[in-house]
């Protein structure tokens, strides 16, 4: 084997070598530029699926707690009560009066 590895170094020059080391060169370059296109696609698709499964979906209500729920119920029962109260405000913006006349 090495007799031939020697032979081949002597029998050709060292241009040439020089030269089939280039080739060598723009061929790993060339299958590069087909690989990292993909090696890019699959980083992008995975990125994509981290970001939609952390997304929350449009058609989903929201995740509320039952504390949360309890509270918003109350605080709609306490408008629902007070309504009189937007009514006389409403009543007193009609006659041209405001909260701060009455003072």
């Amino acid at each position: 084997m090495e007799t031939l590895v020697n032979w081949l170094l002597e029998a050709f020059p060292s241009v040439l070598w020089n030269m089939v080391g280039w080739v060598a060169f723009l061929c790993k370059l060339a299958s590069l530029a087909f690989a990292v296109p993909f090696i890019g696609l699959i980083i992008f698709d995975f990125c994509v699926w981290l970001w939609r499964l952390y997304k929350p979906s449009l058609h989903e209500p929201p995740r509320t707690s039952r504390l949360h729920r309890d509270r918003v119920a109350a605080s709609s029962s306490a408008i629902d009560v007070g309504h009189t109260g937007g009514q006389q405000l409403s009543e007193r913006q009609a006659l041209g009066r405001t909260s701060s006349d009455n003072t």
